[in-house]
């Protein structure tokens, strides 16, 4: 990637890893992955690094547009957000992550929106 420019989302584990990894690349700092899609798009930059979950969306949504590599470069748990002290709706989040889980519903949601193609390694901890 040396000498090569690529977008990544301003101040998120994705920028810190072109910066820790690929330090001779020009890192492109975009506000929005709209932004950067469309950066990638035009060939304004040579390649975009976003999170797994956005890379195979867009594949699936633009045959013109692949996924190359998957490769962690680090582990970024994500999280959902419940307001503070609301007990009864964290609950309910809970339960119905947990059913999707046990019913298989996680997996064939995966399977809808990512197909063969989509991340198999992902899990709710």
């Amino acid at each position: 990637m040396a000498g090569k420019s690529i977008a990544v989302m301003r101040n998120t584990a994705g920028d810190t890893v072109v910066a820790e990894h690929f330090p001779t690349a020009k890192r492109v700092q975009f506000e929005r992955n709209s932004e950067a899609l469309q950066a990638l798009k035009e060939h304004r930059v040579d390649a975009f690094l976003c999170i797994d979950a956005f890379a195979f969306y867009m594949e699936e949504k633009d045959k013109g547009l692949a996924v190359v590599e998957l490769r962690p470069f680090n582990v970024s748990p994500i999280g959902l957000g419940v307001r503070k002290g609301d007990a009864e709706w964290r609950d309910l989040v809970d339960i119905t992550l947990l059913k999707m889980i046990t019913t298989g519903e996680y997996h064939k949601l995966l399977e809808k929106w990512f197909g063969g193609s989509g991340p198999r390694s992902w899990s709710l901890h």
